[in-house]
């Protein structure tokens, strides 16, 4: 039976209703926590990638020139330089040296410099060391960094990687 004067409405209150909105949006918040905390976790391991990347590419380069080469002639034996030049085996000169953007380059002869390294990255530090000593063959000591080229400023993006490690020349004077 039917009470008189009193309607049943379907649906929902208004404090339903902003509970409802505000649940939503709290739960709405949290998934774009996540995926912008997710989107800068890409962005970090990209910029650690591309900085390994080039930093290994670059010691792959500078070991097999350096195996290849008869003599080194900057720096000095007991020298330190920021720039390396090798004497190859045909007597043709290779140069190692960073380029004012920090970018690593290598010249064999007189020809134009070759990019060693990606845009993405910079090489400072760049530091040989010859510690042959007269009469020996020659041995150098490689240090450098490279770190991600962050334009923006953001913090996210900053990764630098050092490199320090020796080698000598696989053929004698």
């Amino acid at each position: 039976m039917k009470t008189p004067g009193i309607k049943k409405y379907r649906g929902f209150t208004l404090v339903e209703t902003l509970v409802y909105l505000a649940l939503l949006s709290m739960a709405l918040s949290g998934f774009v926590a996540l995926g912008i905390s997710i989107a800068n976790m890409r962005n970090k391991a990209d910029a650690m990638e591309e900085t390994n990347t080039d930093l290994r590419l670059a010691a792959d380069t500078l070991f097999r020139e350096i195996r290849l080469a008869k003599s080194v002639e900057i720096p000095a034996k007991g020298q330190s330089s920021n720039i390396l030049k090798l004497i190859m085996s045909d007597g043709m000169p290779v140069f190692f040296s960073t380029s004012t953007e920090g970018r690593l380059t290598m010249t064999e002869g007189t020809e134009g410099g070759i990019r060693v390294s990606g845009p993405e990255t910079v090489f400072t530090n760049l530091i040989f060391t010859n510690l042959g000593e007269e009469g020996t063959k020659d041995s150098l000591k490689i240090e450098m960094t490279t770190a991600y080229r962050n334009n923006s400023g953001n913090i996210i993006y900053g990764y630098s990687q050092n490199l320090e490690t020796a080698m000598g020349l696989k053929e004698k004077i």
